[in-house]
């Protein structure tokens, strides 16, 4: 007990300084504003939830406060009549649906390819690739949109899921550089043991690598897969005639909103929209985080 006060007692106490204070009021201050900053996304849904309920007539007459008569048509409206030109909303999912699993493909194959030969093997220009993929991701994707469009017209493949496969493979992009890096710091001692044994590199890079980088990879498929979802002008442009689940909540903007005033319905429109993105989050928020951490990290 005596060793306890005299701890007590010769325990010195860190000076209180200006920088220190200026430091805890700064940490103060980033999280009121990370609170507020969350909130404001909370408000915003709960609030479309709120209002997908109302007839045309309550949200005119208020749009803050809870539906007097809950009015569950409005979700069955959007199914009913969600289209676009002739295309209904099955065809939309379809379409939806088809180009999120050739992204998923696309991700999972193709910049593990390149990421693991520019981290493995050296062979002539291969700084000079790897710079022009830096380059090329300064460029922004508004500038290269026509140059793609008539080069897919050129070869067939506008129009086409083909196409949208082939050139959206992304061997050549963020996810190659982000490979690269993870290949690089990975031991090479794997390899030279799988060597001694008698493997070859297609083995190495199987059994070796690739499970290696699944962690990594399931970030770029899922936030691929949530950004096709979401994807309005890519299709608008290049599948004029596949449209997807996007074009539809445009096109039903256009019919309810810009020519009936019809907002509860479109906001139906949105939460059913939103509700896959939010489900996919919810379950893989966990590995979505850690993974950008570790990217940020490398």
């Amino acid at each position: 007990m005596a060793r306890v006060r005299e701890y007590r007692k010769d325990k010195v106490k860190t000076p209180t300084t200006v920088g220190s204070v200026l430091w805890a009021g700064f940490k103060w201050i980033a999280y009121v504003l990370m609170i507020l900053c969350a909130f404001s996304f909370v408000f915003v849904f709960a609030w479309t939830f709120m209002n997908s309920f109302k007839t045309a007539i309550g949200y005119a007459e208020d749009t803050f406060f809870l539906p007097e008569v809950w009015d569950f048509d409005n979700y069955a409206k959007v199914l009913r009549e969600m289209q676009y030109k002739s295309y209904g909303l099955f065809e939309m999912l379809g379409n939806s649906v088809i180009l999120i699993a050739l992204g998923v493909i696309n991700a999972m194959v193709w910049p593990q390819f390149a990421g693991y030969a520019m981290a493995r093997f050296e062979f002539p220009g291969r700084k000079i690739i790897e710079a022009a993929v830096y380059v090329a991701m300064i460029i922004p994707i508004i500038g290269t949109t026509s140059t793609v469009m008539q080069i897919k017209m050129a070869l067939g493949l506008y129009d086409t899921f083909l196409g949208e496969f082939l050139f959206g493979s992304g061997a050549l992009g963020m996810g190659s550089i982000m490979y690269t890096t993870l290949y690089r710091g990975l031991p090479a001692a794997y390899a030279e043991a799988a060597y001694i044994d008698g493997a070859g590199e297609w083995r190495v890079f199987l059994n070796i690598y690739y499970p290696q980088s699944v962690p990594l990879m399931l970030i770029f498929v899922i936030q691929g897969a949530i950004g096709t979802w979401n994807d309005y002008m890519g299709p608008y442009q290049m599948l004029p005639t596949h449209p997807t689940l996007a074009l539809g909540l445009h096109e039903m903007q256009q019919r309810f909103v810009h020519f009936g005033g019809d907002y509860p319905v479109m906001f139906a429109g949105l939460i059913l929209a939103m509700a896959p993105v939010l489900i996919v989050y919810s379950i893989f928020a966990d590995k979505i985080m850690g993974n950008t951490a570790m990217g940020a990290l490398k």
